[in-house]
């Protein structure tokens, strides 16, 4: 993935460009993948916010429209194939998309990676 200009670009599937969604409460962070052109202009909700504890130079955190403490892992069911996924202000009104109760706050870090 990468962060340029506000935008999460997840990479490339076999050369067809996948896109950012908007991040909406109570739903897991969302991209797609297409062959087409990106219709509108892509969500410039994200940025990276910078650790500034002189003690801890980590890295910068992920954030949403400057928000960096509302991501959350939920299990997406219980089966053989559940698996956890980012949501975005999980809520137990979620159209069983995922188990509230399974969910879990989490501080996303941008790791590696160089322009």
């Amino acid at each position: 993935m990468s962060l340029n200009s506000g935008v999460l670009t997840p990479n490339s599937a076999n050369g067809v460009p996948s896109y950012d969604m908007q991040a909406t409460e109570g739903h897991p962070l969302q991209f797609y993948t297409t062959s087409q052109s990106q219709s509108g202009d892509p969500a410039q909700i994200y940025c990276a916010i910078v650790d500034t504890d002189p003690d801890f130079e980590g890295p910068p955190t992920l954030a949403v429209n400057g928000d960096p403490n509302s991501f959350a892992l939920c299990m997406n069911g219980d089966g053989p194939y559940a698996q956890n996924n980012v949501v975005w202000r999980p809520t137990s009104d979620n159209n069983g998309m995922y188990l509230y109760e399974t969910c879990y706050n989490v501080t996303l870090k941008l790791i590696g990676g160089s322009a």
